[in-house]
């Protein structure tokens, strides 16, 4: 008998293998595989074994990160752990398209944007270089590996399941391995239930996420289901922490494959301490105390032989080891050897009282703390759980690993990292992604987190490679925005499908309020896709479910095989038509072309909409908004003559207490300190009488729409000023009279609307270094900058076949008051106009 590999690209072997026992699928002599099992195992019949390490993709992040904060070009430079998983993903989705990276760098180069391109492959080849050097190999290597030296292997039939997600590689692997001749089928047929009709299933509307797991654990000891035939899928991984919180506050057991994050392990606990210890000056008694507190006393006391001293049967070595912990925070011991010695020095030189009890302790003690983080995890934290033994294991791999910089730089990282993603076990309650539930069903399943914010969500573009490109490297790739939206709704689909036909009983719900955000929350437009009905319910018989639950709907699913492909865009339009009629555009943001190194920091948010995290050099779009409103609020309405200088900071006092609230941490007082520089400079800057303030400016110059709100109208003595904050670094250049498009364009806009005088001169007040850069207004210059701006943006000749199809099955309501707002419905309007629709 043939043995049968199921090839599922992500697919964990044991979940897989017990859902087909579950539902009676007879799995002997059945294996199922993932991609790095199959690669390994095609390399193994040839006597290919992988010697190298293969590193996981939280390290390559970490690789990335020494690489890229080294960097002065002006593409891809910066510091973060978020900067280099974006750098990270781009490139493994790049390398996941093709055999030979030359070939995406050669697709590449036919974009408008190619010196970005040449900077992400030299990138790419320095982390490639730390690779061989210290002898590490990744995953897309050995798959790679496997597809060039690998061979056929004819006595294993192959299948691949419809419902999985295959890249071009990984279908060059299955076609290798099976010389061609695989399997390919749903999963419901393999199961043999095509034939059979969906059920109905419930959707339920939950006050808050906290809520919606409490309602499933609820409903689950209501009906006495046993915890090992209930799965619960989140959309959305903050369930993960929810459901843990649960678990421990009512016993409740649980497995999860989504894992925790680092710093809520024991291990993770314990390096934070090391770090505060070591880096912040936490090393006083009480700091040490808190440390001492993780390790193992005992093994500390055999390694510097306190357990020795003895008087008489009398164990004293616990008050001696109290002592020294005493003496190491009067110290202020810390990892710096040097100081360190000094500080001993000085402990034996003084006159304490019976310090030759204590003195060759204490220099053992110290000698071996300072021996570091992972040594000292390693050796003396005090674990007893399974899971935390995983924890304190992965810390230390991780530290160990560092050898290309300090350790404290990267710790805030590694915390954030996951661990103790488990098996399910008997008797346990089981935790999955969408994208994993497939493969670990249970006969009662519940969704959570079916709210419009968490599904599908709106997917993002990576800025670091944009859905155009990806496009030229393979048009059929499922990496843009686009295809990425629908194989969500696809998934949900599936198993809805899959589930519903093996007799599954399926509950969704949603949280219909955001506890966080103090603000109301929709279900997810995909329920929609389904034959659904309101249900009304009696709450004054059913005080279980009016606890939690403020409704719910019935649904049966008409059509589980819903196929959804994009919107075909079949036409190039300009880029400047975009900003026209209710899509205006943001002076401030046409400002930007000027100021950025290049265009594309412009295009990626002006056109394509495309937002970086915070903290991004140079793709760093982010204005550091939070803090500047603070700034602009408490100036809204200033005039020296009306408030006095105590008034104003007072009055920031107020408006920063409320947004520090939600948003600032233990930096609270340091940007409160910030806030007040800038407002006493600001009042001393500040001259000139207000004549309004936040005005709204909006009209049109030279077909461009423009829409904005100016900080402060001044009375000067020859007219007005138009005044502009600003919180950063001074980019405004006399010389360079295109550094003041915003406020000419401002200004323009003033005089060109019904209101009092003209605006003649434009005004930057930089508030953190006290400078005043002023402009007068010049026609010349504004024709100029405008003719320069659309041959800028025109040459990019933007093709719109990357637009969502989520954004466009849905669309968006254009918001005047919001020129940042999507620009879709113009196209798809424009679309039905020139179709005839």
């Amino acid at each position: 008998m043939k043995e049968t590999i199921i090839y599922i690209p992500k697919a964990n072997e044991t979940e897989m293998l017990r859902t087909f026992a579950k539902f009676n699928k007879n799995t002997f002599a059945v294996r199922v595989l993932n991609t790095l099992g199959l690669s390994s195992l095609m390399l193994s019949r040839i006597g290919a074994k992988v010697s190298r390490p293969n590193i996981s993709t939280e390290f390559e992040a970490f690789i990335y990160k020494s690489i890229l904060k080294n960097r002065e070009k002006i593409y891809f430079t910066g510091s973060t752990i978020d900067d280099a998983k974006n750098i990270r993903d781009a490139i493994n989705n790049l390398r996941s398209l093709v055999i030979d990276d030359s070939l995406w760098f050669n697709k590449l180069s036919n974009s408008p944007f190619k010196e970005k391109n040449i900077d992400l492959y030299e990138i790419y080849n320095e982390y490639l270089e730390v690779l061989n050097k210290k002898e590490y190999i990744d995953s897309k290597m050995i798959l790679r590996e496997a597809i060039i030296k690998g061979i056929a292997l004819d006595d294993i039939e192959f299948i691949t399941f419809d419902e999985f997600i295959y890249s071009p590689n990984e279908l060059l692997l299955i076609k290798k391995v099976s010389n061609n001749n695989y399997k390919r089928m749903s999963f419901s047929s393999f199961l043999g239930i095509d034939e059979k009709e969906s059920i109905p299933f419930k959707v339920q509307e939950c006050h808050g996420e906290y809520n919606e797991v409490l309602n499933v654990i609820d409903y689950i000891n209501k009906n006495n289901l046993k915890l090992d035939e209930c799965l619960l899928v989140v959309t959305n991984n903050k369930y993960s922490s929810i459901i843990d919180d649960f678990s421990s506050n009512l016993n409740i057991s649980v497995t999860n494959s989504i894992g925790r994050p680092l710093k809520e392990s024991i291990a993770g606990r314990l390096l934070k301490s090391l770090l505060n210890w070591n880096t912040k000056g936490m090393n006083g008694l009480t700091a040490l105390q808190d440390l001492f507190s993780y390790l193992d006393k005992e093994k500390i006391k055999e390694a510097i032989d306190i357990n020795d001293c003895e008087e008489k049967g009398k164990n004293i070595s616990s008050k001696i080891l109290n002592q020294l912990i005493t003496y190491m925070g009067n110290l202020k011991i810390s990892f710096d050897k040097d100081k360190n010695e000094e500080k001993l020095l000085g402990f034996h030189t003084a006159k304490f009282n019976s310090k030759e009890l204590y003195s060759e302790y204490l220099d053992k003690l110290v000698h071996e703390i300072e021996q570091g983080y992972s040594y000292i995890i390693d050796n003396y934290l005090t674990v007893e759980r399974f899971d935390e033994t995983s924890a304190k294991n992965k810390v230390v791999r991780f530290l160990e690993q560092y050898y290309f910089s300090d350790k404290e730089e990267y710790i805030s990282d590694i915390l954030e990292t996951s661990f103790n993603a488990s098996l399910s076990k008997p008797q346990a309650l089981h935790v999955v992604t969408l994208d994993n539930a497939l493969e670990a069903l249970r006969p009662n399943v519940f969704i959570l987190g079916m709210s419009a914010d968490f599904f599908p969500g709106v997917s993002n573009e990576s800025y670091v490679v944009l859905d155009s490109e990806y496009m030229l490297v393979d048009p059929n790739n499922n990496l843009t925005k686009a295809k990425k939206t629908i194989n969500k709704l696809n998934t949900l689909s599936n198993l809805l499908d899959i589930a519903s036909k093996l007799g599954i009983k399926i509950n969704m719900s949603y949280s219909s309020y955001s506890i966080s955000d103090v603000k109301s929350k929709n279900k997810a437009s995909a329920i929609y896709d389904y034959d659904t009905y309101d249900n009304v319910i009696d709450y004054s018989t059913n005080p279980y479910i009016n606890k939690y639950v403020s409704s719910y709907i019935n649904g049966m699913l008409i059509n589980p095989s819903i196929t959804r492909n994009p919107i075909e865009q079949e036409f190039m339009i300009n880029p400047c038509d975009l900003f026209k009629g209710y899509n205006s555009l943001s002076p401030s943001s046409l400002e930007a072309i000027y100021l950025e190194p290049s265009e594309y920091t412009f295009f990626l948010r002006n056109i394509l909409g495309i937002t970086s995290p915070e903290e991004k050099e140079p793709l760093d779009f982010s204005d550091a908004a939070g803090f500047g409103n603070i700034i602009h609020e408490a100036l809204e309405g200033f005039d020296r003559s009306e408030m006095t200088k105590k008034m104003l900071l007072d009055h920031g006092d107020d408006i920063f207490d409320n947004y520090a609230l939600k948003h600032y941490g233990s930096d609270k007082e340091y940007q409160r300190r910030r806030m007040k520089t800038m407002l006493t400079n600001a009042y001393s800057m500040v001259k000139g009488h207000h004549s309004n303030s936040e005005l709204v400016l909006n009209g049109e110059i030279e077909g461009i729409s423009f829409y904005g709100r100016v900080d402060r109208i001044e009375r000067t003595d020859d007219g007005f000023a138009v005044v502009d904050y600003k919180t950063g670094k001074v980019k405004h250049k006399i010389k360079n009279p295109y550094t003041f498009v915003q406020g000419i364009i401002y200004s323009n806009l003033y005089n060109n609307s019904d209101n009092p005088g003209e605006a003649s001169t434009i005004k930057f007040d930089y508030l953190k270094s006290k400078t005043i850069v002023e402009f007068k207004n010049d026609s010349k210059v504004l024709e100029s900058l405008m003719n320069n701006f659309k041959n800028k943006v025109s040459k990019l000749d933007f093709d719109m076949n990357y637009l969502s199809y989520y954004h466009i099955i849905r669309g968006f309501d254009s918001n005047p008051s919001n020129p940042s707002a999507p620009k879709e419905k113009f196209i798809i309007e424009k679309k039905k106009k020139e179709k005839g629709v």
